[in-house]
């Protein structure tokens, strides 16, 4: 159910326009989701780029540890955990980024989402059909389960991946749905 006190990004700064940009992730608030990477990896990026921010929707067990560990990283204010959202491709429409950090999935239909509204994906190649759905990569960047990194710094330069982000995104944004969805 979404509670309407705690809701997402949204207004001008959506996809980073005149604002911050921001990675979204979504999901049960649980170990295997890999939240816990994710918030640390952030934390890592945002030192050298203020201007970024992390929106991880969902609720679980996790919730107060994730709490936690979002209010001890040193971007504790550019982190929120708003809940559950009722409309996700809104939710993703407004995101630069999706991440999906799992552990292992069954089946990440969030992926399926995030291709949908054209977003470039960072994904870990968990156990349980990322990779199948981005196409060994080819729909998105695949990175190791429980990499604190999550391709942030993985050619040893936070400035480095953003670039290759950015070119992700304008290579892909509106060509991959068409051709996801065999058009």
């Amino acid at each position: 159910q979404f509670d309407a006190g705690r809701t997402g990004p949204s207004g001008p700064d959506a996809r980073g326009e005149g604002g911050d940009k921001i990675l979204v992730s979504m999901g049960r608030l649980t170990a295997q989701k890999g939240f816990d990477v994710l918030i640390r990896s952030f934390a890592s990026l945002a030192v050298k780029h203020p201007d970024w921010r992390l929106v991880i929707y969902g609720e679980g067990a996790e919730r107060t540890n994730l709490e936690k560990l979002r209010n001890v990283s040193s971007c504790s204010g550019k982190i929120s955990l708003p809940g559950l959202t009722s409309d996700v491709r809104s939710a993703l429409g407004e995101a630069n980024i999706f991440v999906l950090p799992s552990r292992f999935e069954g089946y990440p239909n969030v992926l399926l989402e995030a291709l949908s509204v054209s977003l470039p994906i960072v994904a870990t190649d968990c156990p349980g059909g990322t990779r199948e759905i981005l196409a060994d990569g080819t729909y998105g960047v695949l990175v190791p389960p429980d990499d604190g990194r999550l391709a942030f710094d993985r050619s040893g330069s936070r400035d480095k991946s953003l670039e290759i982000f950015d070119d992700f995104a304008h290579e892909t944004h509106w060509g991959h749905l068409d051709l996801v969805l065999g058009r």
